[in-house]
């Protein structure tokens, strides 16, 4: 295993290289919210390979002046999304259309978030890009739920706002 295991620990690092040479996250202040913006700078569109299994997202901490926090998940979502009569369902076999959830080379997408009014301003945020090869849902899918360990969640990017930024 020791081979193996380093073989995979170099991978898993050139794999995030890779995502955070192409893709950038910018966080601004916005009034009591912020505006998040994801830009493509790859020379392919991304999520690439097959985007059906991928799956890159951006999730927001909202934490208000009493320390309260609120989540606010996958405020940018890509990956394609196979779907059944309009719903979503985890492998293409199932599916009968494919939603397209890609960012074109160059394109940019943003999001404005604002906080929920049971957060005390000022409110500071954490914006976290993350990335997976095969989504979890799929791995379920396929009966492979208990080796989802074994498929990195890549931590992209960071940027925290304090309440004074």
């Amino acid at each position: 295993w020791g081979a193996a295991a380093e073989e995979a620990t170099i991978g898993t690092k050139r794999t995030l290289a890779l995502l955070q040479s192409g893709l950038a996250l910018a966080v601004t202040r916005a009034g009591a919210g912020v505006d998040v913006a994801l830009t493509n700078g790859a020379g392919h569109a991304v999520p690439t390979g097959i985007a059906i299994l991928r799956g890159i997202w951006v999730d927001v901490e909202l934490t208000g002046a009493d320390g309260n926090s609120e989540n606010v998940a996958r405020v940018i979502d890509l990956g394609s999304e196979p779907t059944r009569r309009g719903a979503p369902v985890a492998l293409i076999t199932e599916a009968d259309a494919v939603e397209p959830r890609l960012l074109a080379p160059g394109a940019t997408m943003s999001v404005h978030v604002e906080p929920p009014t049971s957060l005390v301003p000022p409110i500071r945020a954490v914006v976290t890009l993350r990335a997976r090869a095969v989504r979890p849902e799929v791995l379920d899918a396929l009966g492979l739920a208990g080796r989802a360990a074994e498929v990195p969640m890549h931590e992209v990017a960071v940027v925290r706002l304090g309440a004074e930024d």
